[in-house]
């Protein structure tokens, strides 16, 4: 079969396959020990399933979890204010925009615990108003077929050919790893294709998806389980190899442009580039190739050429690039023998890198909570002011889906796909209700009839490109035939509950697009804005911060802005921002900050050089969007050379002043890359 079938439609179907087995154990239990809302159960399997099973298990656990904090609420806000129906309406509206708010700013996948807190919340409060004695009842139910869906979702997906997180993790970062192995040969070699341009930066982009599949790790059944510490360093030494690699192509280009490398230095070069494309190249030849090197480095003193001082920087970069490549390659190793213990020097790096906060939009967390709140609200008043019974559906289905798809940056065009989706399983629904169901006697039957219509979206939703199609059609024909033990079928309450839910996805779409729709390229001036002041303040501190911290939150920024940038029509100005660059100026200003006392103390042209970055980086944080002015201003580049002149005469006795010299010549290509080459008598 291996040999016919393709794997991707293996795993599609075996995912289809264990959902419907999962979801009617879920419904003949919900039947069997007497549920009110079976159907509940089944629903909670779709939504739980997860291709990978780790994913599945975290998601369950936090859908718990969520679930008794959404239940507990809506039982304690219904009664307090059942007495006043537009309190208990603003209550339940502001419980969810909250939750919501809480869930976009943990970018982590427990988010799910307050996203789920708040529409479960309004999908007990809402129906139990009008009998707010029942609150507690609907509440536990509510909990009880959850948790069953959860259990079912987990146990056959666990038992029946699961399929691990570990194996997925691993191809991600084989994967990652050849990309940056090509790139770095392509440095090396100083082959440039604009066309791969793109897919470098999409490295950031990459990196963060193996964080966030790593953090289900914990969850997970593979050999990998126990390796999450391994996992961790790997990622934060791939995000360092990023500004590494680019800056070595840069120096390398800088000094081809000046003429051909020194016979010595392009044979290290091509030594080097011969490692590189060796992936299982052993620690000691590494270290010695690094020695080598090392013996490269030009002496440095007041007589310093550019030529000099830029070949010292290439030095000190193939250096660390040594360094940085040979601890993937040991973590590598690592992971694939399950090793749990890091490399001594590598766990205080790992401890600064966890306590970096990644990016967080408040602003943006604040529209979509806004959003969903004015939604349900809008539902609440045509509720309140008609007496329809099915308004509550209403409500409770804007609240649901302004906070599915909150994390994007447009959700209205998602919110309108689900829209169409749910209309458009509504013929299966009626199909079923009002034609086979009431023909149907005994569970086995049940279930031979909804296997084909399950069989084939579960399929569906397994596939990337129609997962967004089949799921929505998936829930309406769960919850839409809202299967009990006893089924009489019911031609009102089938169009009024599904004209109710149509009522609240279209208010979710209203208000989303009023308040809440951005397009790729406000979220992306908003994340470089976000690391310009950031940038300014590691400028502006009065010492140095945390390389590590700084280097993964500038990384996240970039994996995100790589995401937004790919949406941008050609010619737009965010075009021209090379997000790798900043990165790299940040962190050459904490290594400056670093050094600036053994230059010249807290004064001198080192500081007026801070001043001048911060400058600069403020007052493109604060620049209009359609005059995007990148230029850097003279005066940075004259107190930069007087630095520079400055750490050279001192670097013969100071390898503080050396590293000085080398912070330095990496601002002045990062930030001035056409100066003119320069003069150590014209910087003095």
């Amino acid at each position: 079969m291996e040999s016919f079938i393709p794997r991707p439609v293996r795993l599609q179907v075996l995912f289809s396959l264990n959902c419907f087995v999962a979801a009617m154990l879920a419904l003949y239990i919900g039947f069997s020990i007497g549920l009110p809302r079976p159907y509940w159960a089944m629903s909670t399997v779709y939504i739980t399933s997860q291709p990978l099973s780790g994913a599945l298990r975290s998601k369950g656990i936090y859908r718990l979890i969520g679930t008794l904090l959404g239940a507990s609420a809506a039982v304690a806000i219904v009664s307090v204010l059942n007495a006043s129906p537009e309190l208990l309406s603003l209550g339940l509206a502001g419980w969810v925009g909250l939750c919501l708010y809480i869930s976009l700013l943990d970018r982590t996948p427990r988010s799910y615990v307050f996203l789920l807190g708040g529409y479960t919340a309004a999908i007990i409060g809402f129906p139990s108003a009008p009998a707010p004695g029942v609150v507690f009842d609907v509440a536990i139910s509510r909990m009880e077929e959850i948790g069953l869906g959860v259990i079912c979702a987990t146990v056959v997906h666990t038992l029946i050919l699961p399929q691990g997180v570990g194996p997925a993790l691993n191809r991600r970062i084989e994967g990652w790893l050849a990309d940056g192995k090509a790139w770095t040969l392509d440095v090396l070699m100083a082959h440039h294709d604009p066309k791969r341009r793109a897919d470098r930066s999409r490295l950031a982009t990459d990196a963060g998806d193996i964080r966030v599949l790593a953090t289900h790790l914990p969850f997970d059944t593979s050999n990998l389980r126990e390796t999450g510490r391994v996992v961790r360093a790997l990622q934060d030494r791939m995000t360092m190899l990023l500004p590494i690699v680019s800056a070595v192509g840069d120096r390398l280009d800088s000094l081809r442009a000046q003429g051909p490398l020194e016979p010595e230095l392009d044979a290290i070069v091509a030594e080097v580039t011969d490692w590189a494309d060796d992936s299982e190249t052993s620690r000691g030849r590494t270290e010695a190739l690094a020695a080598r090197v090392e013996m490269l480095a030009p002496p440095l003193g007041a007589a310093a050429t550019w030529r000099d001082v830029l070949k010292d920087n290439l030095i000190d970069r193939l250096r660390l690039l040594l360094g940085i490549v040979q601890d993937v390659r040991d973590l590598r190793s690592s992971l694939r023998s399950g090793a749990r213990r890091l490399p001594p020097g590598l766990d205080p790096i790992l401890r600064a890198r966890a306590r970096a906060p990644l990016y967080r939009d408040r602003y943006l967390a604040f529209l979509s909570a806004f959003a969903a709140s004015g939604a349900v609200l809008v539902c609440c008043v045509i509720w309140i002011v008609t007496g329809w019974t099915e308004g509550a559906v209403a409500a409770l289905s804007a609240a649901v889906f302004c906070s599915f798809f909150a994390t994007q940056d447009d959700p209205a065009p998602a919110i309108a796909n689900f829209l169409w989706y749910t209309i458009a399983g509504l013929p299966i629904v009626a199909l079923y209700e009002f034609l086979i169901l009431p023909a149907v006697d005994g569970f086995p039957m049940l279930a031979l009839v909804l296997s084909p219509a399950l069989l084939v979206l579960g399929y569906l939703i397994a596939g990337p490109k129609t997962a967004g199609k089949a799921l929505p059609m998936t829930l309406g024909v769960a919850n839409g035939l809202a299967l009990t033990y006893t089924f009489t079928p019911d031609f009102s309450g089938f169009v009024n509950s599904n004209v109710a839910q149509v009522i609240g996805l279209t208010a979710a779409l209203i208000v989303t697009r009023l308040f809440r729709s951005v397009g790729a390229d406000w979220s992306a001036w908003r994340i470089l804005r976000a690391a310009w002041r950031h940038i300014a303040a590691v400028a502006s501190a009065s010492g140095p911060q945390d390389q590590a911290s700084f280097a993964t939150v500038m990384v996240d920024r970039v994996g995100l802005l790589t995401q937004r940038l790919a949406l941008i029509p050609q010619g737009h100005d965010l075009l021209t921002v090379d997000a790798l660059k900043d990165l790299r100026v940040g962190i050459n200003t904490q290594e400056l900050q670093r050094v600036r006392p053994a230059l010249t103390g807290d004064g001198g042209a080192a500081a007026r050089l801070l001043s001048g970055i911060a400058t600069h980086y403020r007052r493109l944080a604060s620049g209009r969007t359609d005059k995007l002015d990148l230029t850097v201003a003279p005066q940075v580049l004259t107190d930069l050379d007087a630095a520079l002149a400055d750490a050279a005469r001192r670097a013969p006795e100071s390898s503080e002043a050396l590293d000085g010299v080398r912070v330095l010549v990496a601002l002045r290509r990062n930030l001035f890359p056409d100066a003119e080459p320069y003069e150590m008598e014209a910087a003095a």
